[in-house]
């Protein structure tokens, strides 16, 4: 899924423990981010409401954390280019049509957080669902992934930071929701884990 990063986790002594999987120096989301929505999203939402609560329920997702009530809703404002350069979009597209997403490097993901605008895109090269059969992403636990990524977070996978993920909801029902990775047909990822949870509010603890 993924935004491809350097994963940098803080390990801290083994008698403080784990201090989750951020870069040193990330920028805390402020509270109430709001984002706005290319227009593919847009047709999808007005087609079928329950793409808005599954964006929302992505969102609340993280409410559980010290980085509660930082992503808004969105702004009401429908972008002009599904291909988002500017802040804080959510797109779809597929990548391989959207030059800001056709190298050779992020082409083939899933989906992809871009740090410097801050905004979500996802690759429709994929089949999407909100209840997904074993063929097809589910939008809701991507989405919440990404939105991770939105708030500061790397990549982890048991506890450990890694790009590496072989976990799926059968052999691990709480797999972490910044696993590197993502299977089809999969939903476990829409409720965070125990170490997504430390994670955010390792860096969310303190206020700004």
């Amino acid at each position: 899924m993924l935004k491809k990063v350097v994963c940098i986790g803080l390990m801290l002594s083994n008698s403080l423990g784990w201090a989750g999987c951020f870069n040193p120096g990330t920028l805390k989301l402020p509270f109430g981010t709001n984002f706005g929505i290319g227009p593919t999203v847009s047709a999808a939402v007005n087609s079928n409401p329950a793409y808005v609560a599954a964006i929302l329920n992505a969102r609340d997702a993280w409410n559980v954390t010290a980085a509660a009530n930082r992503i808004g809703g969105w702004s009401g404002q429908v972008t002009d280019s599904d291909c988002p350069y500017g802040p804080r979009q959510i797109g779809a597209v597929r990548f391989y049509e959207c030059p800001k997403y056709s190298g050779d490097d992020i082409k083939f993901e899933l989906a992809y957080m871009d740090y410097a605008t801050g905004s979500i895109t996802l690759n429709l090269a994929y089949s999407w669902s909100l209840n997904p059969m074993p063929w097809e992403h589910d939008f809701q636990s991507v989405l919440t992934h990404e939105f991770g990524h939105v708030l500061g977070l790397n990549h982890q996978d048991n506890g450990q930071c890694t790009e590496t993920s072989n976990l799926t909801c059968a052999t691990s029902p709480r797999a972490e929701t910044m696993s590197a990775s993502d299977h089809s047909g999969e939903t476990c990822r829409r409720v965070l884990s125990t170490n997504d949870i430390n994670s955010a509010n390792a860096l969310y603890n303190g206020g700004f």
